[in-house]
């Protein structure tokens, strides 16, 4: 089940997968810019542009830059559905 709430530290949403995970972020990025967004690799996590920025990190967890709970819960879908989908998750 995946937990979006709002972020103490920052403007934003983090979302966790819920499970344990580890993202290829290699991987990730190319699915990703695959499904339209843009995505700057900061080597140790990827910062990824399309309706919103969303950032993702190598647990899985996601940071993303919204006023509106729905928009997060709408982009956290759409990012986890891509790497579902591209096995990354």
């Amino acid at each position: 089940m995946r937990i979006v709430k709002p972020c103490v530290s920052s403007p934003g949403f983090t979302c966790s997968p819920g499970r344990d995970a580890r993202i290829d972020l290699l991987r990730a990025k190319a699915a990703l810019a695959k499904h339209g967004y843009q995505v700057l690799d900061a080597e140790v996590l990827l910062i990824a542009t399309k309706d919103e920025e969303v950032t993702i990190y190598p647990t899985g967890k996601l940071l993303i830059k919204t006023s509106e709970a729905s928009s997060a819960e709408r982009v956290a879908d759409e990012v986890y559905a891509i790497f579902e989908d591209e096995g990354i998750l």
